[in-house]
């Protein structure tokens, strides 16, 4: 099994430029406990387009909780509006996502 548990956008409130940080927790638990590769993927969607390159690395590891962070700057041009942050984690085992979101003023 793996779970995405949580995602997060921060600050929720962002300006064109300025950095957001994107986190995810997330399970992987596995009849074995032998060490798991999994894909961790985050999109920045606004009105369902996405925005820039997504976010992809691949982690191994054994059973258990983890956490991940990665920072995303907005571009300086960015609409402002509601922006969906898609987090997802893909391993032989399944696949689990989480949606977050943050707001551009």
């Amino acid at each position: 099994m793996v779970s995405v548990d949580r995602a997060t956008a921060s600050p929720g409130m962002a300006r064109p430029g300025q950095q957001v940080m994107l986190g995810v927790d997330y399970t992987i638990l596995t009849p074995d406990n032998r060490p798991v590769s999994a894909t961790l993927m985050r999109e920045v969607r606004y009105g369902g387009n996405l925005v820039g390159s997504p976010y992809e690395t691949t982690v191994t590891n054994t059973n258990g909780s983890y956490n991940d962070s990665v920072t995303y700057s907005l571009p300086n041009n960015a609409t402002p509006g509601v922006y969906t942050v898609v987090t997802r984690l893909t391993s032989n085992y399944g696949t689990s996502q989480r949606d977050a979101s943050f707001t551009v003023q």
